[in-house]
């Protein structure tokens, strides 16, 4: 898929609309628009690769049970209905899959006054929740806390423990991982080599299968660009996934 806007018109007051689903394998959406605001993209199964998109929604926008690569995506939240909160990913694993979101930026939409909204990276749609920020931007929006249960005033403390939850890299505001959940399943990287797992090529064969005309980062590459196209530095270690 290549340019087209996806959205969904239920709009705030609305129920689950998904704007985009995708359930085939080796998929590729290249320079789109995915616009939504509860489960905007449903990332069903099979690989996929979402290369340079803007995806927008407030509560699990990005879910499914897909292994996908998001590199180079704008990530935005939108302000939710009163007394709710944002959640960008619920990954739905029950076997060996993962969502990784590499070189992306997360951020409120442009006109959204998110002030007093808490978001929050991921909460687990299934007990084996697999998600992965790597180099990634991540703006103020973002709650220090960065991850949630899946109701959020009942943390259940065996999936804290089952759940598989990366963060490598990543600069802006919200990635200071100070405080944290302090999950058993939750995994702050400082080695490059261990974060090269999550990078396209490794991840999900990219190289096997992407076209060729689809530019992207072989490996751990520069890390992405702040809101105003100022380029953070590199954390010790060197780059990106």
């Amino acid at each position: 898929m290549n340019g087209p806007d996806d959205r969904n018109a239920a709009g705030l007051e609305g129920n689950q609309a998904v704007a985009l689903r995708s359930n085939s394998n080796k998929s590729v959406v290249y320079r789109c628009r995915v616009e939504g605001y509860k489960d905007t993209l449903y990332a069903e199964n099979g690989l996929q690769f979402y290369v340079e998109s803007n995806i927008t929604g407030t509560v699990d926008f990005v879910f499914g049970n897909a292994k996908a690569v998001f590199h180079k995506c704008r990530i935005q939240v939108r302000r939710p209905l009163e007394q709710k909160h944002n959640v960008v990913t619920a990954q739905g694993r029950y076997n060996a899959t993962t969502t990784d979101s590499g070189f992306c930026v997360v951020e409120a939409e442009p006109g959204h006054d998110l002030n007093g909204v808490d978001t929050f990276l991921g909460r687990p749609y299934k007990n084996y929740s697999h998600v992965a920020f790597v180099n990634s931007f991540i703006g103020e929006v973002v709650n220090a806390t960065g991850w949630v249960p899946w109701k959020r005033d009942h943390e259940i403390k065996e999936t804290t423990m089952t759940v598989e939850y990366y963060e490598y890299g990543n600069q802006g505001p919200g990635a200071d991982t100070a405080r944290r959940v302090n999950w058993e399943g939750l995994h702050i990287l400082k080695d490059a080599a261990e974060a090269a797992k999550f990078t396209p090529d490794r991840f999900i064969d990219a190289n096997l299968w992407v076209p060729e005309q689809i530019q992207y980062d072989h490996g751990l590459g520069a890390p992405p660009l702040m809101p105003g196209g100022v380029a953070p530095p590199l954390m010790p270690g060197g780059g990106a996934a």
